[in-house]
């Protein structure tokens, strides 16, 4: 049986769409664990009718939490052999728990992960249209592989594309982090993905993403206060990910990449801060790094261009000197370069 965990705050609207898509599905043996995040709309009532007509339709009811608690919420009550998380403002594919089912049966791995698809076509970001769907692979264990699947295969970042192995769950206890609330998908995968022995890669586009309505990544963010805000999100995120790093002993796995995107996921947000803020902003995210890496960092990354981002980061984080300088009108977008290729940054910067 496959359980499918659908988390639902003030969901009403989309629902319906979501939990059709759900129970109109070819393969029949799941679960569908809708868990009701303390909404004040009419969701209760809805899921409500849904389990009547539908006993696979079960309800969980909790004070409202947050994303990551009411999937812990679901997971902990599913009754499947595998889990699988869907948004309640999304959709599957009809053939989507079929297709899973067979790459469990057939590989007996960990993790699946699939391809999605944005809702309607035309709202693609130019820079995902290279990344929704991941090619065909089956990958096992080891620093190695655990490199791929983070920083090269298109298998990040979002939890709702993965698939996972109920013993699997609970022998290595996989969980979200509570409390994140921009960050948390990559958090998880970050966690999770290293545990895994086996995990197979599906270029099948299984799952819809509807963008339907105003999200922290729809959003202008580039105000000061929603950058700032932003960035102490990301900030909470990447602490959540190095702690559990530390906690499981794997700080020398990836070391060089994962400070490097790390950077990548702040750099042109920081830069396009005043001074004040982007000392404030450089002070907590290098003490997270040398609480984590140790006092030289800077040994940590070999790239010209991406040494000299970070050793500005750690001029700021160090300086009281109100003359330090901000990064140089090239050093963000040569980092960049280095980073993504110029045919992404060309495409973010004329989409």
């Amino acid at each position: 049986m496959v359980s499918i965990v659908v988390p639902a705050y003030n969901a009403e609207r989309y629902l319906p769409a979501c939990l059709d898509s759900l129970l109109g599905q070819s393969y029949r043996d799941f679960e569908v664990v809708a868990v009701d995040d303390g909404s004040t709309d009419g969701t209760g009532a809805l899921l409500s009718r849904y389990a009547v007509r539908d006993p696979r339709v079960r309800v969980v009811t909790q004070g409202n939490q947050g994303l990551g608690a009411a999937r812990n919420a679901g997971m902990a009550a599913a009754r499947g052999d595998v889990l699988m998380f869907v948004d309640s403002d999304d959709l599957l594919v009809p053939q989507a728990l079929s297709r899973v089912v067979r790459a469990f049966e057939d590989e007996h791995p960990d993790i699946v992960v699939f391809g999605f698809a944005y809702e309607p076509a035309d709202a693609t970001p130019p820079v995902m249209r290279d990344h929704l769907r991941p090619r065909a692979a089956v990958i096992g264990g080891g620093s190695d592989n655990v490199r791929r699947l983070l920083f090269e295969e298109d298998a990040r970042p979002f939890a709702w594309r993965v698939a996972l192995a109920a013993d699997f769950v609970r022998r290595e206890h996989v969980r979200f982090v509570p409390g994140l609330t921009l960050g948390e998908d990559q958090a998880f995968c970050f966690n999770t993905y290293p545990l895994s022995t086996r995990t197979v890669l599906l270029p099948d586009q299984l799952y819809r993403y509807r963008v339907v309505q105003a999200s922290m990544s729809h959003q202008d963010a580039s105000g000061r206060d929603n950058l700032m805000r932003k960035l102490g999100l990301h900030t909470d995120a990447l602490r959540a990910i190095l702690d559990e790093w530390r906690r499981r002993g794997w700080r020398e796995l990836c070391p060089r990449e994962l400070l490097e995107w790390m950077m990548d996921l702040v750099v042109l947000d920081l830069s396009h801060l005043p001074f004040e803020d982007q000392r404030t902003v450089c002070r907590a995210l290098v003490g997270l790094w040398r609480d984590y890496y140790g006092p030289d960092l800077l040994a940590y990354v070999p790239h010209l261009t991406a040494r000299t981002c970070l050793r500005m980061m750690m001029r700021l984080a160090d300086e009281d000197d109100p003359a330090a300088p901000l990064f140089g009108p090239l050093d963000v977008p040569a980092f960049y370069l280095m980073r993504r290729g110029i045919r992404e940054c060309l495409m973010r910067a004329c989409p």
